[in-house]
């Protein structure tokens, strides 16, 4: 068992680190995100006045990991397992 989490953190760590290099190299600067040291989800700030529901929209047809956090305010959710 101890050596199959160590393999799940690994494999999660990777994902969080994949993840936040893909935030760090697309977004604009206006939008900020959390650094999570562990979970399943990281959190995103969007700039004021974008509806994160049209970006949820978006996310669902690409097959992303990206939730609403609450209908149109400027919070998202992106669900990637982080060790």
């Amino acid at each position: 068992m101890k050596q199959h989490i160590q393999l799940i953190r690994k494999v999660y760590k990777e994902r969080r680190d994949t993840m936040l290099q893909a935030l760090k190299d697309n977004m604009p600067e206006n939008v900020h995100w959390t650094y999570p040291k562990g979970g399943l989800f990281l959190w995103m700030t969007l700039p004021e006045g974008v509806d994160s529901s049209k970006i949820f929209t978006e996310a669902v047809a690409r097959k992303s990991p990206l939730s609403q956090a609450a209908p149109s305010t400027p919070l998202a959710v992106v669900r990637t397992p982080c060790a």
